[in-house]
C-alpha cells in the first residue's frame, strides 16, 4: 500500500509539474521589455499633417523601413492649422505624450497634453481629463449656461462647459444674450466647473460662469460674458522627468506646470512649478540622465531669445545663451538635449551674404563653446532631435520660404552629428522625436489554459 500510494502521488506531482509547465510556457510574459544597450537605434515618431484624418502620429525606423500609423486625431484640418504641435517619448518609449489642438471644442484649453502607447493603444487626455467622450462611469447633471455677447461679432460662437460630452455652437447677436443646456455633464466632484466661449483662436472666460455639477441635478452658472479674451490658450511642450513618473509642459507660455504621468484626476490641468519665466517661453525639454534630473532647457524672451537652464529643485533658472545679441535678427527654431546630458543642440536663423538661412549647432556645458555642426547654403533647418547613442540626428528641414511662416512646407533629414552624410529621410512630416530606447514589445497572450492531470489508482 505505501509502495502504491508513493507511486501514485509522485505521478500526479509529475502531472501538476507538466501543467504549470505548459501553463507558464502558454501565456507571454506580462514584464514589459527593458531598454536595450545604447547601440539600439531607436525609433524616431513624427507628425504627417493635413491628411483625410487630420494630422497623423506616425513611426519609422531610423533606415527609413517600417514607416507606420501609430494614430490619428480623425479631425480633419487644412494646411493653415496645425492639430498635433509637439511630440515627447517617455524614458522607456512605453508611451508617447502630444500636444494638440484637435479636442478644442471639448475642453476649456485650445490645446492639450495627450498620452498614447507605444503600440498604439491607450489613448488619453493628461492634462484636465478626461479626453472628450471618455468620462466612463462619472455620475452625471444638467448644467445651464446664460450667455451674453458684449462684442460687435455675431459668432458664430461655440460654448463649452467643462465635463460636457460636447459644445454648443451658436450665432448671438452683439449684445444679445441667450440660455444653453448641458445635459449629461461629467460631475468631476467637489469642485467647480466652468464654462468658456471661444471665437476662432480666443477664449472668453467669465469667474460667474462655473458651478459645482451635482448627479441628477440641474443647476445654472452665472452669466458668461463674452468678451475679449485669450488666444493660443493651453499646454504646449510636453517632457517627461528622466524616470518617466511626471510630464511638465509650459502653458500659456508664461508658467511651468507639472502633473503624474498616469494623472487621470477629472478637471487636474497640473501644479504650477513658481519658476518666474520670461514671456513667449518655448522649447521646454527636460535633462536626460540621472545627474539632470531636475534641470531644463528652454527658451525665453529676454530683449533677444535667450536660452536657459533652469532647476525645478530650486525653481530658478540660468542664463546659458543669448542667441540674439547684437539684434540682428537671429531667432531659434530647435532645441534639444544630447543623451548624455553634456550639452545641447540647437538650431538658429542667420542672414549670411544676404541669404535668410537656419543651421544647426551643438553646445558644450563644458567649455560652454557652441560648434557649427551645418553650413546650408539656403533652408532652415528647424526642430531636431537626436538617437540614443548621440551619432545620428534628425532634424525638420524647410526649403522655401521665410522661418516665420506659421505652417511652411517641411520634410525630416537625417545627418551623422558631425553633418555629413546629410539626406532626405520623410517627406511631408514634422515634430520628430526619437526613441530614447527599444519599444517595448507588445505583449500577446495564448489563452489556451491547460487543466492538472489527475491519474485515479
Amino acid at each position: 500500500m505505501n509502495n502504491k500510494f508513493l507511486s501514485t502521488g509522485l505521478v500526479r506531482l509529475l502531472a501538476c509539474m507538466l501543467a504549470f509547465i505548459l501553463l507558464s510556457a502558454a501565456v507571454a510574459d506580462p514584464r514589459p521589455a527593458s531598454a536595450l544597450a545604447a547601440a539600439d537605434p531607436g525609433t524616431i515618431a513624427y507628425v504627417r499633417p493635413d491628411t483625410e484624418a487630420g494630422d497623423e502620429i506616425r513611426l519609422v525606423e531610423p533606415d527609413g523601413s517600417d514607416d507606420r500609423l501609430l494614430w490619428e486625431t480623425d479631425v480633419p484640418g487644412t494646411a493653415e492649422l496645425k492639430q498635433v504641435t509637439a511630440l515627447a517619448w517617455h524614458p522607456a518609449a512605453s508611451e508617447l505624450a502630444f500636444t494638440s489642438t484637435h479636442e478644442e471644442a471639448c475642453s476649456l484649453y485650445q490645446e492639450d497634453i495627450y498620452v498614447i502607447r507605444s503600440d498604439g493603444q491607450g489613448y488619453r487626455r493628461a492634462s484636465g481629463p478626461p479626453a472628450c467622450g471618455q468620462a466612463g462611469l462619472l455620475p452625471t447633471g444638467t448644467v445651464r449656461v446664460p450667455v451674453e455677447n458684449l462684442t460687435y461679432e455675431s459668432g458664430p460662437f461655440t460654448i463649452y462647459f467643462e465635463g460636457a460630452p460636447g459644445p454648443i455652437e451658436i450665432a448671438l447677436a452683439p449684445y444679445a444674450s441667450t440660455t444653453l443646456t448641458f445635459h449629461n455633464v461629467a460631475d468631476y466632484g467637489d469642485q467647480q466647473q466652468y464654462a468658456v466661449a471661444i471665437f476662432g483662436d480666443v477664449r472668453s472666460f467669465d469667474p460667474d460662469a462655473y458651478v459645482d455639477v451635482q448627479p441628477g441635478a440641474t443647476l445654472e452658472t452665472g452669466t458668461l460674458v463674452i468678451s475679449t479674451g485669450f488666444e493660443h490658450y493651453g499646454s504646449q511642450w510636453p517632457t517627461y522627468t528622466p524616470d518617466g513618473s511626471k510630464i511638465y509642459s509650459i502653458f500659456d507660455k508664461s508658467y511651468l506646470l507639472w502633473a503624474e504621468a498616469d494623472n487621470r484626476e477629472p478637471g487636474l490641468l497640473g501644479y504650477q512649478l513658481p519658476l518666474s519665466m520670461p514671456v513667449s517661453s518655448d522649447f521646454l525639454t527636460w535633462g536626460p540622465t540621472a545627474e539632470r534630473a531636475n534641470q531644463f532647457l528652454y527658451e525665453g524672451w529676454q530683449d533677444s531669445d535667450t536660452i536657459f537652464l533652469g532647476d525645478a529643485n530650486s525653481a530658478s533658472s540660468q542664463l546659458i545663451m543669448t542667441i540674439d545679441p547684437l539684434g540682428i535678427g537671429k531667432t531659434l527654431l530647435g532645441l534639444a538635449w544630447l543623451p548624455d546630458g553634456s550639452g545641447f543642440l540647437y538650431s538658429v536663423s542667420e542672414m549670411v551674404n544676404y541669404v535668410d538661412k537656419a543651421d544647426l549647432f551643438e553646445y558644450s556645458f563644458a567649455t560652454g563653446n557652441s560648434t557649427r555642426l551645418t553650413n546650408l547654403p539656403s533652408g532652415f533647418i528647424r526642430r531636431v532631435t537626436i538617437s540614443p547613442d548621440g551619432q545620428k540626428i534628425v532634424y525638420e528641414y524647410q526649403q522655401y520660404g521665410y522661418w516665420y511662416e506659421e505652417n511652411p512646407a517641411i520634410d525630416l533629414w537625417i545627418m551623422n552629428r558631425n553633418g555629413s552624410g546629410q539626406a532626405l529621410f520623410v517627406q511631408d512630416a514634422r515634430a520628430p522625436a526619437w526613441s530614447p530606447a527599444a519599444l517595448p514589445e507588445p505583449v500577446v497572450f495564448n489563452h489556451a489554459i491547460y487543466l492538472p492531470l489527475v491519474i485515479k489508482p
